[in-house]
């Protein structure tokens, strides 16, 4: 069991497989990752390739998305966060550019967005089976294995990503054609009282 607050960096390097790259926190009990910040300050961050936070007691991760140290954010092609307390997906794991791998097996999630999976241009395997998600995604991922649901989802958020897109495009240009609209009408209105 680790006490997180007052993990050092020698103590999370211990957890680091230098080999295979696995950072494995798995089963220590944890309920915060505040303490992964330090990592920012080891001189093995760059080997870190997966990131291992299953069966712990987890119900909560840092909304920020730069939380994570940037080396980390480009180094890590797997997040494994199953068993785990999770309610909401952490907006701190929309960041990582190279994800391939993400497990959130077993949490207590409901809702996803699109914007969560926005940055995972390469996820080829997604585990989000074992939580109460709302229907929509619940079916986008029935029946299906780890590969395909990610390809569904990937191909369901670039949809919906595309159509939200091009409806904030309307809405700006409708709100500029209407601001210039309002512009001219000034504009017409000001020379009329200056006559």
């Amino acid at each position: 069991q680790l006490r997180e607050k007052s993990m050092k960096v020698p103590q999370i390097e211990a957890c680091l497989n230098k080999t295979t790259g696995v950072l494995d926190l798995s089963m220590s009990n944890l309920k915060s990752i505040n303490f992964l910040q330090k990592l920012t300050h080891s001189k093995f961050i760059h080997r870190i390739n997966t990131l291992d936070l299953s069966d712990n007691q987890l119900s909560t991760l840092p909304d920020e998305p730069d939380f994570f140290p940037a080396t980390l954010l480009k180094s890590v092609h797997t997040v494994i966060l199953s068993k785990n307390k999770l309610t909401k997906f952490p907006k701190c794991l929309t960041q990582f550019t190279n994800l391939k791998n993400r497990d959130l097996y077993h949490n207590s999630v409901t809702n996803l967005s699109v914007d969560h999976f926005a940055n995972y241009k390469k996820l080829s395997w997604l585990d989000i089976s074992g939580n109460p998600l709302a229907e929509e995604w619940a079916k986008l991922i029935e029946n299906k294995d780890h590969k395909e649901a990610a390809i569904a989802v990937k191909e369901f958020c670039n949809d919906r990503a595309s159509k939200q897109a091009k409806l904030r495009a309307k809405k700006e240009k409708q709100a500029a054609k209407k601001a210039e609209k309002e512009r001219l009408e000034k504009k017409l209105a000001d020379k009329e009282k200056r006559r």
